[in-house]
């Protein structure tokens, strides 16, 4: 837990969106990886309902971020 905030303090100092959300994706995987890590059913359906909807937010964000930095 100490590294989660760490990361989360780190993506705080950024003036870079995109590094922002690096460090955002970074945080987001250590969760995933404390769910596999917790073992067991709850451990992995956790996952399976975290994965998807986190995948889909930052794909949009991403997305979002390269057409407004590329002028569409």
């Amino acid at each position: 837990a100490p590294t989660m905030m760490i990361g989360k303090l780190g993506a705080l100092t950024q003036i870079n969106l995109k590094c922002m959300l690096v460090y955002s994706s970074t945080a987001h995987a250590r969760y995933l990886l404390m769910g596999l890590a917790a073992g067991g059913v709850s451990g992995v359906r956790g996952v399976v309902f975290y994965l998807p909807a986190y995948a889909a937010a930052s794909l949009a964000a991403f997305a979002a971020m390269t057409a407004a930095h590329n002028g569409e």
